[in-house]
């Protein structure tokens, strides 16, 4: 996983032990990593001829574009979604980003550059439904910006901005078809008070 989120990147083996094994020594950890490296490219050669990874004495590095992953379609996405120009191609790259936010980046997994990962990326993702609910919300899209309310409250159920719109939104009658004037100003009151 240390490997996976961060394609392309080369890495210092030292740096692997101390991600990896921060309560080893430099001898256990070193050990450690070299049976740990023999184990992945035994798994990989069985897998494929073209190894995803280069291994030399002093780095580690996983080519980019060999190994699918969640989180690095994630990274991916949001990515481009911030240099997208065209507010649909934005909105799309935004929602293929949140696609692939499954759930807590490695769960369970208490090491300091797992925590740092997970909540680096749990801040992204909420960044990125905060927009969405946003551009829902100022285009009238009131069952989409319902739908990324929940997301957002799933994850942090403190953003009380997000909360309140959501409570009033349950008070506001579903519209009739030709009626969207009760949505508008509902909507265009929760952006007002947003800006």
């Amino acid at each position: 996983a240390y490997l996976i989120l961060q394609p392309g990147n080369e890495h210092r083996r030292e740096k692997i032990q101390a991600a990896l094994w921060p309560n080893d020594g430099q001898e256990e950890g070193a050990n450690n990593l070299r049976v740990t490296l023999s184990r992945l490219r035994s798994g990989m050669k069985a897998l494929a001829d073209d190894l995803p990874v280069v291994i030399t004495r002093t780095t580690v590095t996983l080519l980019p574009n060999k190994i699918v992953c969640d989180a690095v379609e994630f990274d991916a996405n949001l990515k481009a979604a911030r240099t997208a120009t065209d507010p649909a191609r934005r909105r799309h790259l935004l929602e293929q980003g949140v696609a692939h936010y499954r759930d807590e980046l490695l769960a369970g997994y208490d090491v300091d550059w797992a925590r740092s990962e997970r909540q680096y990326r749990e801040e992204r993702y909420l960044s990125a439904l905060g927009e969405l609910f946003q551009m829902a919300v100022k285009s009238g899209r009131v069952s989409d910006a319902v739908d990324y309310a929940h997301q957002i409250l799933r994850t942090d159920p403190y953003q009380e901005e997000v909360s309140e719109w959501l409570a009033e939104h349950r008070k506001i009658r579903a519209p009739r078809p030709g009626d969207g004037s009760l949505v508008r100003d509902a909507v265009s009151g929760f952006v007002d008070s947003s800006d």
